[in-house]
Order: C-alpha cells, then structure tokens, then sequence
C-alpha cells in the first residue's frame, strides 16, 4: 500500500451526488430494489477514469497492477452494505482488484479499521522483509490490513519475487558499471521502481532501504 492523493470530484459526480443518493436511499428505505442502474451510478466512465488515474491503475491494497488484465473494481472504502449513505460520496470511492475486495467484503471500518489509502500512511504500519509484508509493532490497523485482505496470499508473493529477481538484475548492472554516468543511469531506475505508479512500490523501497540505504526521497 502507499498513502494516495484524492483528485477533484468528477463533474458528473459533483453535480449528481445528491439526487442519486437520495433515490437510492427512498427506494431501499421502502424495502424496494435498486435497479443495476440505479445503485451501479458510481462505475460512470467518467468516475472512473479518475480513480484509474489517482490510484495509477493499482489496487490501493496490495499494490498490483490490475488494468492490463481487467478493468478493476471500484471499491467502496466504507462499505455501501453498511454505509448506503456513502455510496456514491467520493471520498469513499476507489479502485481494488477483485481479490482484495472480496477479501475485504463488508468489513467494518469505525471501531477496528483498516489502513485507509489516502488518510493513512501506510509506511507507519506496515513493512516488507523480501516478498512478505508484516504490520509493524504496535499497529493494530497494519495487523488487521495483512491478515483481513491476505496480503501475504501465495500469488502475491510470487508476482513480488518476480519483481525483487528483475530488481536485483538492476543492482547487479549497477554495482558492475564502470563508468559513471551509466552507474548513475542504473541508479536512477532502480530508483525509479520506488515511484507511486510502479507496481509493488512499498516493498522495492523497503528493500533499498534496508539492503543498500537508498531511498527514493
């Protein structure tokens, strides 16, 4: 995970808010069904593209990239289940592969929460030893998040051995450079791999960190 920055509310959400809201809320308060339409308001095109954007097309949680295989779900942060008054609110909206988002279902979010995505610094609450990810000590909300979305599941944990193998191939280009200005070049994409929208970011800083005391900041 690594802490995002909500954009601006698309337009088509500013301006229908709260018309969409409240129909939702009368037909459910009447024990009706909202139609797919009318409760799948949030999937516009247009709000989704932000939040493709925002999120750089990763999963808020386990940071993979998720866009090259199918087009991600949008994922409510307090779940609609449990909060219909915050389903279509912005500030509630963003974008989870669909493994994480089953994992997390309807969780609740106010007495025990997880770790919130733009709120939250995750880097205050969790930490990475090579391909596994652990709550650091003391981090109730960073002990939660591992264990509720499985962020230590068997296929994450290959596809970030994969992306350590190619990591290290660029050390190795490093440490072997002779000239300066190609070591620099090397630097600078392994730099580059710390970057928000690289996939698996949190833990390639924590390996640099740890191993070569390099930080991308």
């Amino acid at each position: 995970m690594r802490r995002l920055v909500k954009q601006k509310c698309p337009e088509i959400l500013e301006q229908n808010h709260k018309a969409w809201t409240t129909e939702y809320l009368n037909i459910i308060s009447s024990n009706g069904k909202p139609t797919k339409t009318q409760s799948g308001r949030y999937r516009h095109p247009q709000i989704k593209q932000t939040i493709l954007l925002e999120t750089h097309g990763k999963c808020v949680y386990c940071e993979s990239k998720i866009t090259h295989i199918y087009p991600g779900d949008i994922e409510h942060i307090k779940p609609k289940s449990l909060y219909p008054t915050e389903i279509f609110s912005w500030l509630n909206l963003t974008l989870a592969c669909s493994i994480c988002n089953t994992n997390k279902a309807a969780y609740p979010n106010d007495t025990t929460p997880l770790i919130h995505p733009y709120d939250d610094d995750p880097q205050e609450h969790l930490t990475f030893y090579g391909p596994m990810v652990f709550h650091k000590s003391g981090s109730t909300k960073g002990q939660l998040t591992t264990q509720i979305l499985k962020l230590n599941r068997t296929e994450l944990i290959e596809k970030r051995k994969e992306k350590l193998e190619s990591l290290l191939l660029l050390i190795e280009l490093w440490n072997n450079a002779q000239s300066g200005d190609v070591k620099e070049g090397f630097r600078y994409l392994i730099l580059e791999e710390c970057k928000l929208d690289k996939e698996f970011s949190l833990m390639v800083e924590c390996f640099l960190i740890q191993n070569l005391g390099l930080s991308a900041k």
